[in-house]
């Protein structure tokens, strides 16, 4: 546990308290030291260590304060936002792995650095980026951690955030696509689906893109120079936007956005029209119905029902939802309904998990997947995170995690954690 003593009161430019955290440094050397001295072998591990560790940020919102008040008005807000870390791996001088962490994706195995009332926006993001994260993180890199023991070597990599959180830490707001720079219109070309979609998107080169001119006239470089950048990127150092829980929750929304319109008939990406919406009350009332599934409904937290469990559930085919769904839409989409469900289905498993993949296995069935997207369903929009699955999954798999599915990458954690704040605040204790 972090003593009183080490807890850091932050303040913003005026002086106002608006949370509090601790020094990274501090907790992960603690933390450290309590992991090897509590799984500490006869022959101890070989030093120096190397040490993973996931970090990451997320806002969140719809806090119920109607049973509390605070005497600082900053206090007074629905929203948070959170810095966490969570500890994957010690491997020691050998390459034998001395620990590992088996529930990755646990709240419970999240250590919160830092917890400030502010809304998630790039002012608030980046004042506590540059006050308690950027400095300790190049530290932290550079020297290690020194243990009584002997030295650890730290890797960090920024994986725990959600889409809006990269577009603030990247600074690529408008970027169709989180890890590559390709353009809009080119997530949808044949000829680029067939070649490749290299990763290519670092904060790097994202500086360097933004150094080219100043602040005041960066705007006037052409969309395609700028690469989806809307301001300078606030992270010291890369980010790996796996984002596998929301890849989840945004592929299985967009599956279902695409039986809205097959089942209307509409066959042009149109989201927002009155027949869309006509067709989504329909089918969520009638798969509520006949399934007990209720996607996409409004839930009691300010959010919808279309959460990553409920993804897990529907593209298991929990009470055989895809057999309800075919008999929604036209008798020549069933069958490519059907498929397109199932190779999803096994692409998001392989996404989230954490056993070694066929890499050319994966490689070929996400691109036979998104060649049929494009065949069949030439009118639908490819999403950010659809092309992510489609495009990415083998790269970040293979090069980024050694060959392993990205579960240990997951922001699940994180976003567990959100809820158990919010069950705090609302009863005004930890035990409940």
């Amino acid at each position: 546990m972090i003593a009183s003593s080490e807890i850091i009161e932050i303040r913003n430019n005026d002086q106002v308290k608006i949370g509090i955290g601790v020094s990274y440094k501090s907790i992960l050397q603690q933390t450290t030291l309590r992991l090897l001295e509590s799984n500490l072998c006869p022959d101890g591990p070989k030093y120096p260590l190397e040490l993973t560790i996931a970090d990451g940020l997320d806002g969140s919102g719809c806090h119920k304060i109607y049973n509390q008040f605070y005497g600082n008005p900053q206090f007074n807000t629905k929203n948070f936002i959170l810095f966490a870390f969570k500890m994957l791996s010690i491997i020691d001088s050998d390459g034998n792995t001395f620990w590992s962490n088996q529930i990755p994706n646990s709240p419970f195995c999240v250590r919160p650095m830092a917890l400030v009332a502010q809304k998630e926006n790039k002012k608030n993001t980046k004042f506590l980026m540059d006050l308690m994260i950027n400095p300790e993180v190049t530290n932290i890199e550079k020297d290690g951690l020194e243990l009584p023991y002997g030295n650890v070597r730290v890797e960090i990599l920024r994986t725990m955030f959600d889409g809006k959180m990269f577009g603030i830490l990247s600074g690529a707001g408008g970027a169709s696509c989180q890890l590559c720079t390709a353009s809009f219109a080119e997530l949808t070309d044949l000829e680029l689906v067939r070649s490749g979609f290299p990763i290519n998107r670092t904060i790097t080169s994202a500086k360097e893109i933004f150094s080219i001119v100043d602040t005041k006239n960066y705007l006037l470089l052409p969309s395609k120079d700028r690469c989806g950048l809307t301001h300078e990127p606030i992270s010291e150092i890369d980010i790996i936007p796996a984002s596998p829980l929301h890849t989840y929750t945004c592929v299985f929304r967009w599956f279902m956005l695409l039986i809205y319109h097959i089942r209307s008939g509409t066959f042009k990406w149109w989201p927002t029209s009155r027949v869309i919406k006509e067709s989504m009350k329909f089918t969520r009332e009638f798969l509520c119905e006949k399934t007990g599934l209720r996607i996409d409904q409004p839930s009691s937290d300010g959010g919808t029902t279309s959460t990553g469990n409920m993804a897990r559930q529907c593209f298991l085919n929990k009470n055989n939802l895809i057999y309800w769904v075919s008999t929604l839409i036209s008798e020549d989409m069933r069958e490519p309904i059907n498929t397109l469900h199932s190779n999803l289905s096994v692409l998001l498993r392989i996404f989230n998990c954490d056993h070694a993949v066929d890499t050319d296995k994966l490689n070929s069935l996400c691109k036979d997947t998104y060649e049929s997207i494009l065949s069949n369903f030439p009118w639908a929009n490819v999403t950010p995170s659809l092309h992510r699955l489609l495009a990415h999954s083998t790269e970040l798999v293979r090069d980024c995690n050694g060959g392993f599915g990205l579960k240990n990458f997951s922001e699940e954690a994180v976003e567990a954690c959100n809820k158990l704040i919010r069950r705090y605040r609302e009863h005004l204790a930890r035990k409940i």
